[in-house]
């Protein structure tokens, strides 16, 4: 029995060890790592330092094309959106990002599905593990789900079914590098009917998203940083219903909104669309220079 427990423990330590090492390894890679989905967070969360930055899910990345809007405002622009996320990443990342640099301008593409609904709200946190350890990163895990801190204390966990593609990313011989990765158009064109769109209920709002948009708005304000919402045009839809559920907050916090959710100018064309929820190139260039223009009139 002695024999078993002292194996048991020399085990024990030599896992702790590998994941301690390991934990070593994957962060001095990915604080390198300049190429990928996994170079541009590590670049947006620890070197960006852009005037205006856009935030959103797919629909910011593949709607908003930086060099219209810094040709038209004046100012260096990065397009932070990724596809799938919402509020919960754009906070985190937001927070990384001001620690050594303040945007002058946030143009935040609402998406209702992300930002505000009830879901499962971990899925977002996954880009934030490797920075866990920032005190404003692990307050955000805390509020999400308090049994995270137990997970985090591997460093395996931290970089789980990504260490690979980390790894690949940081060998990469791509020479398409994070820094000038900030827009995903889209080159294609809609050829079929899509479903009409389903809209949300106040019911369905979740609380803690609200929460963390008041964190972000409140943040936003005391560092004098403007932010401006924008809803971007869905194929087909005549209804802004889809903004009823932010009506509190845009109000609270008097944000400036830009709806184009059902504007008359891109919701009837189809060659301006690349599915029912994303605009193509050509939709992209349309939508930033109109949006670009208005921002400019409101700074003004």
């Amino acid at each position: 029995m002695v024999g078993l427990f002292k194996k048991i423990c020399l085990f024990t330590l030599l896992v702790i060890c590998s994941d301690y090492l390991f934990g070593i390894c994957m962060n001095k890679i990915y604080s390198h790592t300049e190429k990928g989905d996994h170079g541009r967070n590590n670049y947006i969360c620890n070197d960006a330092n852009q005037d205006v930055l856009i935030f959103g899910s797919s629909r910011a990345i593949h709607h908003y094309d930086p060099s219209i809007l810094e040709n038209n405002l004046g100012m260096s622009c990065y397009n932070c959106g990724e596809d799938g996320m919402g509020i919960v990443l754009s906070y985190g990342r937001y927070k990384l990002f001001q620690r050594k640099h303040q945007p002058k301008l946030i143009i935040y593409d609402i998406e209702v599905a992300y930002d505000l609904l009830k879901n499962d709200n971990t899925k977002y946190l996954g880009f934030l593990r490797p920075f866990y350890d920032d005190p404003e990163i692990k307050s955000i895990f805390e509020e999400v789900n308090p049994n995270e801190k137990y997970k985090m204390i591997s460093h395996l966990y931290r970089y789980n079914s990504r260490w690979l593609d980390i790894i690949a990313q940081y060998r990469s011989k791509s020479n398409i590098y994070a820094r000038d990765y900030k827009f995903a158009p889209l080159n294609r064109t809609m050829d079929y009917e899509p479903e009409t769109y389903k809209f949300a209920s106040d019911e369905d709002c979740d609380d803690l998203k609200l929460k963390i948009w008041d964190k972000f708005l409140n943040d936003c304000e005391r560092n004098n940083t403007k932010i401006v919402f924008v809803i971007s045009p869905v194929y087909g839809e005549k209804s802004n219903h889809v903004l009823k559920p932010f009506a509190n907050l845009i109000q609270k916090h008097d944000v400036t909104l830009l709806d184009h959710f059902s504007d008359e100018l891109f919701i009837n064309n189809k060659e301006l669309f690349a599915d029912k929820m994303h605009l193509n190139t050509e939709g992209a260039k349309r939508l930033s220079e109109k949006v670009s223009l208005e921002i400019k009139s409101l700074i003004k």
